[in-house]
Formats: structure tokens, C-alpha cells, sequence
């Protein structure tokens, strides 16, 4: 009995024993297996991020200058055009016979300049000999001067000589006659002088309203000035006439080249308002253009961050994958009353013309300086749409997920800038974040 009572206690002990052995069961959690990015900083401007409407900058109104009939379409609604492209042809018969007529005329009047031109220049010739001549009397003047005053004098001492008997009547008066004779002649050669001199002189000179020249060449230069002064002013009359014919063929030139309607930007047509055969005039519109070379993108801002943009400031817009600098050309004085938003306008190059008016395009406006930024990708910051004012992200930690705040500066195309909230080297989720909580276990790829 002992012994069965024994063995019984064995058999209990041993329950007991294997019972306060066991460890009780624990709820095992799988960890998420993540990528991670690495906090970095880097050189970057803050940029204000919206989007925009692309808008044309020139539009342009063709108009024909003179009034014809259509003779020719080269373009139509929807084609792209440049600048100097052929649009539409106009009747140019009637300015073709203009145009003839002008150029005889023009013609006839460089006949009347070329003879003008001969009179004006033989003019001067006769100028020129005419002075030359009277310098020449001017000479035998002088010539004759001498001879007379030499006579007079050898008239004067043998009218002493015949005084006191050394000479006779009759050899005085021969002597008086030579010097009679050369008085004559130089009263004919100082009358020749002065006939001469008629419209040569230095009272002409001061009639005409100069003042005489002290130097000879500048003297003479003169007088054949005043002496052609008529012909001159044939000259310049028919040159006048000349210029007025060649203005007013270069004028049916112009009306001829307009017929020729071309395009005066580089752009898109718009619209065309006329058909082949119909009748223009100068306040018949035929096309309307609008420019692509350069487009506006029209974007409204918040007027929180509207005083960090000022006109000058860079601006990039983005397209589908392409991309295009621009700058802020104006901005709007008024806020919009319902949303309270301000609207500027930014000046894009569209010269390979892939922004098309109408379409809707992404702008990133930098407001201020590079400097070095702490920055994570995109993809690793949780936040409502296009919201980043409570933007949080998982930061990684001893294999531990934890859930924190950030504060967002700026976004970027692929980067999110931040004010505060991390350090330069922390790892951020990047992947898997709606499977994350904060303080789980993950594990990184």
C-alpha cells in the first residue's frame, strides 16, 4: 500500500514539474520588409510649385493695304506658319500698269536731272573763265598803268626841257600824243576790267549776303556760287522731281510687295475669313495669327506665399517630359475676391514650339537664393494632395519604423526640402509606407 502511494506522489511531482516548465505561448509579428533613403543635403533655391494655362503672347490681325480681289490661299485655320511664310496672293494688275507709268515717268525726270546737271557744270566752266579772264585784263590793266604813268613822266620832264628851249613844239607834241595814246588804251582795258567784273565783284559778293573772303581760292569758290546760283536751283528742282517719281514708284513697289500678304510672326493661323475671289480692302480682315514662339502660362498663387514672387523671378515649366525656362513678366495688383489668389503671367521660349495655347502645364517659380538644404525623395513623405502643410514620414531606426512630423520648405520635382523634423544621415521608408506603423519592425532590402 506504501508503495502505491508512493508511486502515486512520483506521478504528480512530475506533472507539476513539467507544467512549471512550460513558457506560455507569445504572438510572433511579422516585420515589412522596406526601402530606405538616406536624408542629404544639397544645393537648392526654394521654388514655389503650381499649375498653370498655357496663353499665346502676340496675336496678330492680317490686313490687306489697298483694296483688291483674292487671288491665292496658301494657308488655313490650324497650319503653323513663320514669320515671312506666304499666306494669300491679291490681284496686282492694276498696280502692275502704276508701276510702269512710274518708272517712265522716273525715267524722264533723271533726263531732266542729267540735263540740268550739264547746264549747272558748263555754268560753272564759264564761272571759272570768266574769273580767269579778268585777271587776265587785270594783267594788261597793270601793263597799261605802267606804260601810260612812264609816258607821263617822260612827257612831264621834257615839258620842262621845252620850257627853258631844250626841246621843240613839235617833239613835245609827239611825245604828248604816245602819252594820250596810252591814257586811251588804259581807260579801254580799266572799261573792259570793269565789264568784266559785272557779277564778279566784291560788291556782288556783299549784295549776296557773304562777307568777302580773304583768301583767294575761297574768293573765287565763292563768286562761281553766286553765279550759278540759278542753275543750282534748276538742278536742285529737278532732283526734287526726280525723288518724287522714284518715291512714288517705290510706293507702288510697297503696294505691289503687300499683295504678297506674308506672315508677320511666327505662329499658328488662327482663323481665315476670306475665300478665293473675294474683295478686300483695308478693313477687310484675312487672318488672324496667334504667336508660339513665346506663350504666357497663366498661374494663380496663394496669396500667402504671393509676396515671395516678384516680377524677374526664374520660373521652369514642365510639359509632359519637357521642360522650359521662363521668367516672371507680370504680375497681377488685385487679389481674386473669391479665392483670394493673385495672378501672375510667365514668359516661356516655345521656340520648338511644343506649348501649346490652352493646355495646362506644370511651374515651378524659384523665390530665392541656392544654398545647401536637407532634402528626402519625393516618395518618402506621407501628405494630403497637393498639400504639404502636415507632411510626416517614416523614420528608421534599429529596424523599428517610427511615424514623425516634418516641415515641408519647398518641393521639387523629385525632391521634398525641409525645414526641420531630421538630420543630415537619417533613413526614411521609401517604399511600403501604407504598410508601416509607427514603431514597427521592418526589415530593409
Amino acid at each position: 500500500m506504501r508503495n502505491i502511494f508512493n508511486y502515486f506522489l512520483i506521478i504528480v511531482f512530475s506533472v507539476l514539474i513539467l507544467f512549471s516548465c512550460r513558457k506560455p505561448e507569445e504572438k510572433v509579428e511579422k516585420s515589412v520588409e522596406i526601402n530606405t533613403a538616406i536624408v542629404r543635403r544639397e544645393m537648392a533655391a526654394p521654388v514655389i510649385s503650381a499649375f498653370g494655362s498655357i496663353v499665346y503672347k502676340a496675336k496678330a490681325d492680317v490686313y490687306p493695304t489697298s483694296t483688291s480681289n483674292v487671288k491665292a490661299l496658301f494657308a488655313d485655320k490650324g497650319m503653323s506658319v513663320c514669320r515671312g511664310d506666304l499666306l494669300a496672293l491679291l490681284d496686282d494688275v492694276k498696280l502692275q500698269v502704276q508701276l510702269r507709268q512710274a518708272d517712265s515717268d522716273v525715267q524722264s525726270k533723271k533726263a531732266l536731272v542729267a540735263l540740268a546737271k550739264a547746264q549747272f557744270d558748263e555754268g560753272c566752266q564759264n564761272a571759272r573763265k570768266t574769273i580767269l579772264s579778268i585777271d587776265r585784263i587785270q594783267c594788261a590793266v597793270d601793263q597799261k598803268q605802267k606804260e601810260f604813268d612812264n609816258l607821263k613822266r617822260i612827257y612831264n620832264n621834257k615839258l620842262k626841257l621845252h620850257v627853258i628851249g631844250g626841246l621843240s613844239d613839235e617833239e613835245l607834241q609827239s611825245i604828248k600824243m604816245n602819252m594820250d595814246s596810252a591814257g586811251n588804251s588804259l581807260e579801254q582795258a580799266l572799261l573792259e576790267l570793269r565789264t568784266a567784273r559785272i557779277g564778279f565783284s566784291d560788291s556782288d559778293i556783299s549784295a549776296a549776303g557773304y562777307t568777302v573772303p580773304a583768301e583767294k581760292s575761297e574768293y573765287e569758290n565763292l563768286l562761281i556760287q553766286i553765279n550759278t546760283a540759278t542753275l543750282k536751283a534748276q538742278l536742285d528742282a529737278a532732283r526734287a522731281e526726280l525723288e518724287a517719281a522714284q518715291s512714288q514708284m517705290d510706293n507702288i513697289k510697297l503696294y505691289l510687295e503687300e499683295t504678297r500678304i506674308k506672315s508677320p510672326i511666327d505662329g499658328i493661323v488662327a482663323e481665315r475669313y476670306v475665300d478665293i475671289g473675294e474683295k478686300a480692302d483695308a478693313e477687310t480682315r484675312l487672318f488672324t495669327l496667334f504667336s508660339t514662339e513665346s506663350v504666357y502660362v497663366s498661374v494663380t498663387v496663394n496669396a500667402q506665399r504671393f509676396n515671395e514672387i516678384s516680377e524677374g523671378s526664374a520660373a521652369t515649366v514642365r510639359l509632359g517630359n519637357a521642360s522650359h525656362n521662363g521668367v516672371v513678366e507680370q504680375v497681377s495688383p488685385y487679389a481674386d475676391a473669391k479665392t483670394g489668389g493673385r495672378t501672375l503671367r510667365i514668359a516661356v521660349d516655345n521656340k520648338d514650339k511644343t506649348l501649346i495655347p490652352g493646355l495646362f502645364a506644370e511651374v515651378s517659380i524659384t523665390v530665392g537664393e541656392k544654398q545647401l538644404r536637407l532634402s528626402v525623395p519625393k516618395e518618402a513623405v506621407l501628405h494630403k494632395q497637393d498639400d504639404y502643410s502636415d507632411a510626416s514620414l517614416f523614420l528608421i531606426r534599429e529596424g523599428h519604423a517610427f511615424l514623425k512630423n516634418v516641415t515641408v520648405d519647398f518641393v521639387t520635382d523629385s525632391r521634398v526640402f525641409l525645414k526641420d523634423g531630421l538630420k543630415e544621415g537619417d533613413a526614411v521608408a521609401v517604399s511600403r509606407l501604407g504598410h508601416l506603423s509607427d514603431g514597427c519592425e521592418v526589415e530593409v532590402r
